[in-house]
């Protein structure tokens, strides 16, 4: 993550954790964006969301929830969430599904870029459709599914679950 990138320039996100982990049309609570990792000391960034209830969508600023030191580098940490029913009008204002498993969130401003620069942030989604895929442990380090591999890596430089920034 940001050992990986330390050219990473202050005000930018690195990364964030999404909960719930895939939205389904059956999600009916809040959306979270949990440790959202902006390199530098940022105490605002803004955020303008794709809500479809307002025409030009809307403009939000988000404060900092505390800094932290990773690999050296300070990052600022937010924790952006949205209502139930925000999180309905977002998804049902778009299309995805199976061959596109993604739902347009908004744009993050960087701080001080000018002109300005945005980094769009897209969520996971998926269906409620597709089956359960039962997962069997190949050895400790590694498991499968029909479908589905995956390989657990414990270094601290790298940490999953980060998407769309």
């Amino acid at each position: 993550m940001l050992a990986a990138a330390s050219s990473v320039a202050d005000g930018h996100p690195v990364s964030f954790e999404q909960e719930p982990p895939v939205l389904d049309a059956a999600w009916r609570g809040e959306v979270r964006l949990r440790d959202l990792l902006v390199a530098g000391d940022v105490a605002t960034l803004q955020f303008h969301s794709a809500d479809p209830a307002v025409e030009d969508g809307v403009f939000e600023t988000w404060e900092r929830v505390e800094t932290r030191t990773i690999a050296g580098r300070l990052v600022s940490v937010f924790a952006p969430a949205w209502p139930p029913h925000v999180v309905e009008r977002i998804v049902a204002d778009q299309r995805h599904g199976f061959d596109y498993p993604s739902v347009y969130w908004g744009a993050v401003t960087i701080p001080d870029s000018d002109p300005p620069i945005t980094r769009s942030v897209w969520l996971r989604a998926g269906s409620t459709g597709l089956p359960r895929a039962e997962s069997r442990a190949s050895t400790t380090r590694c498991s499968f599914a029909s479908h589905v591999v995956n390989v657990v890596c414990r270094s601290s430089a790298i940490r999953g679950s980060g998407s769309g920034i």
